[in-house]
């Protein structure tokens, strides 16, 4: 990780840290891990799984001058007298999960899996490495991403970039952020009076999902889509953010097609092909993504998000192969029994969080989940953030536990006082949220999620199988 951050930033070594960083990051401790115990991180991280194994962590952390040391399915975190925490995984390897600071001046480190980096309160600085990172940060706040994937959520709010605006100076977001690159080439993104620094930001790779469009540059979005393998085709839609002007013209070449935008055009379609078989075969998921044709085109264009296609296949013996079985946790709002739907491809929702919206079958709109924001965005973005077989821990990289039958089971992490009942005692308790899908299209909506404590007094986490 040699010169991993430059600049004001400092330099990291394969000790914990080392160098100073000016500004409302504040100061990183001095080669913590290598100058204290005199080991390199590596060497520190043999040593404290062995004092682990037969001793309290609380041993080590008291011979260390610091207040804390914990190692969680393969995950560092020091937190120093004052509350400040420094946190990483002990290998690059590890597949991704939530890294959370405490109230002070933290650092948090990532692996090369699709991490979520949570500061919580101070000027964080958070590394992400590689992987498709998530990044949920508040004022004073630093970034620094290796690979230019993932995404970044300020104080609540998605940041997916904006339009050049003259009188501003910037480029202004539909939310009214503001973004700004300063003569080093960071991203300065602004909400009122907060700010946080982007660091490594590209505008051609449009970093983290945040498009900088110019004043002369048109913004394109491609749908997403999904149908059976007998339909044999798809239909995208390719949507401009204004219609073209007379005599402007735009070429977009979508796979091996050309898409022409003439004056007054804004939307076009295009038609994905395939031949139906009766081989049972995987789901095929793809992407449609488009390039501007310059010699062809009198105007600028961007392509702000591609298209993500899913063709289910049909051939499949129902009694073979049998789709996976999710059971996330539901309450009953009307008192007539927890109803679902029935499988129809009209609903997707990422329920194994990988990334990708799979069809799937449903609640009624009169019944509601329960969920729980970790990445505090407003929204429930996928499986992790339901309670059911396949949830996934605030602190592991993995399921919570990969023979956990139902939700109860995995909602047991949150009972803080382990009295097998969730309630106003436990910690978590007022962060707990239920869902109500009313409009049933798989995303969650402002008016769609309330708190669950008002609805619910309190659950017993002691399952009762007739």
């Amino acid at each position: 990780m040699e010169n991993f951050l430059s600049g004001v930033a400092g330099d990291l070594v394969q000790g914990f840290v080392c160098g100073v960083a000016a500004g409302p990051a504040g100061v990183y401790v001095s080669s913590f891990i290598s100058s204290v115990t005199g080991m390199s991180l590596g060497d520190f991280s043999k040593q404290a799984y062995r004092y682990l194994s037969g001793d309290d962590s609380s041993d080590i952390a008291k011979k260390l001058g610091v207040k804390d040391i914990t190692i969680t399915n393969g995950y560092l975190k020091v937190t120093m007298p004052d509350g400040t925490v420094y946190a990483r995984p002990l290998l690059d390897k590890y597949h991704g999960g939530l890294i959370t600071g405490g109230s002070k001046d933290d650092v948090l480190f990532g692996g090369n899996g699709n991490d979520i980096l949570q500061g919580n309160g101070g000027y964080d600085i958070l590394l992400g490495g590689a992987g498709n990172d998530t990044y949920n940060v508040d004022n004073g706040d630093i970034i620094r991403d290796t690979d230019h994937k993932g995404s970044v959520h300020f104080s609540g709010t998605h940041l997916k970039g904006g339009k050049w605006d003259e009188k501003e100076q910037s480029y202004v977001g539909k939310g009214g952020e503001k973004y700004k690159i300063n003569s080093s080439g960071e991203l300065i993104v602004s909400k009122g009076s907060n700010s946080i620094t982007i660091q490594n930001y590209s505008k051609d790779k449009n970093s983290l999902g945040i498009v900088l469009a110019d004043p002369d540059e048109i913004l394109i979005t491609i749908s997403d889509k999904s149908a059976v393998e007998k339909d044999q085709t798809m239909e995208f839609t390719i949507i401009l953010d204004r219609a073209l002007e007379k005599d402007e013209t735009l070429v977009l070449k979508v796979n091996d097609k050309e898409i022409i935008f003439k004056s007054g055009e804004k939307e076009k379609k295009y038609t994905h092909t395939w031949k139906d078989d009766d081989l049972k075969e995987e789901d095929e998921k793809f992407e449609v993504s488009a390039s501007v044709v310059t010699d062809k085109s009198n105007v600028k264009a961007i392509i702000k998000n591609s298209g993500q296609g899913l063709i289910k296949d049909d051939d499949k013996d129902p009694n073979d192969d049998k789709p996976e079985t999710y059971d996330p946790l539901a309450i009953d709002l009307n008192n007539d029994g927890i109803k679902g739907t029935n499988l129809d491809y009209k609903i997707n929702f990422d329920l194994d969080n990988n990334g990708f919206k799979e069809a799937t079958s449903w609640i009624d709109n009169n019944d509601a989940f329960i969920t729980i924001d970790k990445n505090n965005n407003g929204a429930i973005d996928n499986g992790s953030e339901l309670f059911g077989n396949k949830s996934i821990s605030n602190n592991a990289y993995a399921y919570t536990n990969p023979n956990s039958k139902n939700g109860f089971e995995s909602l047991k992490e949150l009972d803080s006082n382990n009295d097998g009942i969730i309630d106003e005692k436990d910690k978590e308790f007022t962060n707990l949220l239920l869902w109500q899908d009313k409009n049933s299209n798989g995303i969650s909506e402002t008016d769609e999620l309330i708190k669950l404590s008002d609805k619910v007094k309190s659950i017993n986490l002691n399952l009762l199988v007739a």
